[in-house]
């Protein structure tokens, strides 16, 4: 296997497909759209490292899917984007102990700054200053993640 900066594992060369590692049952197939792939797209979403349970994907992937179960890059790329949105809504969640959608902005830095270790206090800063930009001190954590996302 070939082994590209961006992650990618493939036999052949790496094809571009952000941080998702190519698997051997997944094959390019010719489309009108141009290419699409077959795949398990339950194993494909564990390799990026979501944890998301098989029911919440079959919701995401079932308006999207075709009979044959193949995507194209852009459907693929719908599917992880809905994932993404899953993940960041169910770690606000956890905070979100009256299940109202609104977290306190003390609760969104420590989600932020846990789930992304890299970024600078100025950044996280921003995040917040956008997420509660009419200084209530709640957020929305699914508007915020929607808007993001």
């Amino acid at each position: 296997f070939f082994q590209a900066e961006d992650g990618i594992r493939d036999s052949v060369a790496s094809r571009g497909l952000g941080d998702v590692y190519k698997r051997q049952d997944i094959y390019e197939e010719s489309s009108k759209s141009g290419a699409a792939l077959k795949v398990n797209i339950m194993e494909m979403v564990k390799d990026s490292g979501y944890s998301i349970p098989e029911v919440e994907l079959n919701a995401i992937t079932k308006p999207i899917f075709n009979s044959e179960k193949i995507l194209s890059l852009d459907e693929f790329k719908k599917v992880m984007n809905e994932v993404m949105k899953w993940e960041l809504i169910n770690a606000f969640r956890v905070f979100d102990q009256s299940r109202t959608k609104m977290i306190t902005v003390t609760d969104f830095r420590h989600a932020l700054t846990n789930l992304h270790k890299d970024e600078s206090t100025e950044e996280i800063n921003d995040l917040i200053f956008y997420a509660d930009s009419e200084d209530t001190g709640k957020i929305n954590y699914e508007n915020f993640v929607n808007e993001l996302l």
